[in-house]
Order: C-alpha cells, then structure tokens, then sequence
C-alpha cells in the first residue's frame, strides 16, 4: 500500500499521476461475487425517505451486503419505519447523540471487517446494479474508490436533472492547489485505501467529502463509470441546503477555509513527491498524519468505542438466528 517514484512507467495510474493506493493482483469475476461490502446510511430526521433508501441496497444484484443504518443521535426514532424488514443484512445501530455522517462511516468502516465501504444517503437511492456494476469496476481496475453518474431530485421543484462532474485536472493531469468539488463521495472505497488516507472522519460534521475526494485522486487510484446508478434528493432541510449548513452559510465558510488550508499543506507535499523529494510512503504518511491531528486523540477514541458496540451487534447477527436487536 505505496506510491511508486513518479517516473516509474508500466503501472497503472490515478487520474493525478500516482499509483493506486492498492496493488493486488487481478480478480476473477467468481471472487468478485463472492466478496462482502458494507454499506453505511447515516440517519437524521430522514424517516420520509430510509425506508426507500434501505430497501433499494437491500435489493441489489449483489446479494452479499451488509447494510448498517445509524441512528445519527435521531430524536425521530427511525426504526419503526424498518420494523417490517426481516433480512439478517440489516444492521440496526443508535449512535446515541449527532456528530454527522462522515463520523458514523468512520465507525462503521472501523467496525465492519468487510473490504469494502459502500456510501449512500437516507435521503438517497441506488439502482438495483450499483453495487455489482462498482465493484466490478473497482476490482477489475485494482482502483481505490469507484463511483458512478449520478441523477439528482428536487423534492420541491418534482424535477429531475442530470448532476455530474469529474475531476478537472491541469494540461498534464495533475491536480492543481485550488480544492474544489472534483466528484461525488457516494460511492465504493477500499477500507484499506481509506486508512491509509486517515479514514472517512477529518473532524468535521459537513464538507470534508470535497477534501476526501480531492485527497483520493491525489495519492490513490479513482475509477468511474458513466451508467447512472445513484439518484440524490435535493430537499431544502438537507446538510447542503439548511440555512445553518448550507452552501455559502457563515458555518459553511468557515469549514471550506479549514478544508483548504488542510488541502494546501498534503498539496505541497504531493508536489515533493512529485518532484522526486520524497517517496511515496512519506507522501502517505503525511497525508494521514494532517487527518489525523485535525481529528484529535479524544475523536480516535470515540471511534473505537462506538465501533466496538457496533462490532458485537453485527457479530451477533452473523452468527446467531436470534433477531435483530438494537443498543
């Protein structure tokens, strides 16, 4: 799990001009049927649409996967809503107070033993191909993180529209010091890759999915494909959209000005690394390392401990016929 020197030919490449995160061999399409993900949906005040959004992983063509949905500190209490799901895939989790989605995937990322973090929104949904259609991607081009053409819904508006962009890169396909929206975080990783990356948590309970990404086509490996498989609910309340949260928001701005000066900082040494200054190892242990600190030793520690309560239930589940239960 290492970048070559950036002069080696003969590998493979990110869009940015390193080597993927993951260098393993080849899979053939029997194994890649029979690898486990696990999917994440984060809850908050969401109960109008989790059901759909459960239901629409739940019933994907790749039957091995395991959905864990996290009651985000939820005062709505969501699981009535699932009490008619009787699939042992279906993971039931009370986080126990809100600290944003991106802390609950880390949990779960850290709970799961599964190679693979699926992610998806309890507003959103995913058509029933996305996941086998992704991890074919991912696998058969050894990539990092895969994702897919997305469709976004307005919930106020009843209108459809077309919502992609993909990375914009300088005239060599190198990643300039600008962080900016490159592609969307709904989609496939490899746990390792996102470990080595510093995890899915950077302390933050809104907008580090732009620095995730832009952090990925840096020092790892990103595949895409152009099928639409993952449609987005746009809806006034939402993290993007809230008065508080939302695009342009004072709150908002702050986070982005944090963001950037984290991007600044794994920017310069992606450019050492670059220019031949230091290998590709440092270059990831730098990146990690600025995650890290921006995370703090008290977040590490809170991870653990709910990942660790996560953990019991999903063993549990996996080796007892009792029912699902909650904690």
């Amino acid at each position: 799990m290492s970048l070559p020197n950036p002069h080696q030919r003969g590998r493979k490449t990110s869009a940015s001009g390193c080597r993927q995160l993951s260098d393993g061999p080849a899979m053939t399409d029997r194994a890649i049927r029979d690898l486990w993900i696990t999917a994440c949906i984060p809850t908050y005040r969401c109960n109008s649409y989790l059901y759909h959004s459960v239901t629409s992983l739940l019933e994907q063509s790749h039957r091995k996967i395991r959905v864990i949905v996290v009651s985000d500190g939820d005062p709505t209490n969501p699981w009535p809503i699932l009490s008619q799901i009787d699939d042992p895939r279906l993971i039931r989790f009370d986080l126990g107070e809100n600290r944003g989605p991106y802390f609950c995937r880390a949990v779960a990322a850290a709970a799961t033993e599964d190679p693979f973090l699926l992610v998806q929104d309890a507003d959103d949904w995913s058509v029933p191909t996305r996941v086998e259609t992704l991890l074919n991607k991912l696998c058969t081009n050894r990539s990092d993180y895969a994702f897919s053409t997305l469709r976004r819904f307005h919930d106020r508006h009843d209108r459809i529209e077309a919502g992609e962009r993909i990375f914009s890169a300088g005239p060599q396909g190198l990643l300039d010091q600008r962080l900016q929206y490159r592609a969307p975080h709904h989609g496939l990783f490899r746990r390792s890759s996102l470990a080595a990356l510093g995890g899915f948590y950077g302390g933050f309970k809104f907008g580090y999915d732009v620095l995730l990404t832009n952090l990925f086509l840096l020092a790892g490996s990103v595949s895409w494909t152009s099928e639409v498989l993952y449609w987005r609910r746009m809806r006034p309340d939402s993290l993007t959209s809230a008065a508080t949260t939302g695009l342009g928001s004072h709150a908002r701005l702050r986070v982005n000005a944090d963001l950037k000066e984290m991007y600044r900082h794994c920017h310069d040494a992606y450019a050492n690394y670059l220019h031949g200054k230091i290998d590709g190892k440092t270059l990831l242990r730098f990146i990690r390392a600025r995650i890290e600190a921006e995370r703090g030793a008290s977040c590490e520690h809170q991870i653990r401990y709910h990942a660790a309560r996560l953990r019991s239930i999903m063993h549990d589940q996996r080796y007892s016929n009792s029912r699902i239960r909650t904690v």
